[in-house]
């Protein structure tokens, strides 16, 4: 009872979240969603309030280019050795790490988001060279 129970919430709320994202993108003019850059990205991630749309939009924004990254590593099987990630990367480790880069690096807030994303991951898990 409780996995069918879990698997409901989920499934609630994952249609939340759609519905969330949905709504943002479709508030704004597409001029607007055309200026969504680091800056905007650095905005939303910035509100831990874990009610707030835009507390929403930044954990499954970067969910989605960290599983995105592992669905590349898993299918390339890494041919270049650059993003080597540890088991289990959370989508709140992924979104520290982030956040933690739009800190250290706001030259980098005029780029676009999975960019900053992707860098902000390439730099914390880089593959480890063999001799």
């Amino acid at each position: 009872m409780t996995t069918k129970r879990s698997h409901m919430q989920h499934r609630k709320e994952n249609r939340w979240c759609s519905t969330i994202i949905v709504a943002i993108f479709l508030g704004t003019s597409s001029a607007k969603a055309l200026d969504f850059d680091g800056s905007a990205l650095y905005q939303i991630c910035s509100d831990h309030n874990p009610n707030s749309a835009a507390n929403v939009a930044c954990n499954y924004y970067v969910r989605g280019i960290i599983e995105g990254m592992l669905m590349g590593t898993l299918t390339e099987r890494n041919a270049k050795g650059t993003y080597c990630p540890p088991d289990g990367l959370s989508q709140i480790q992924g979104r520290l790490i982030v956040e933690k880069y739009m800190r250290d690096n706001p030259l980098a807030l005029s780029q676009q988001p999975a960019g900053i994303i992707l860098d902000a991951l390439l730099a914390s898990f880089p593959c480890k060279r063999s001799n």
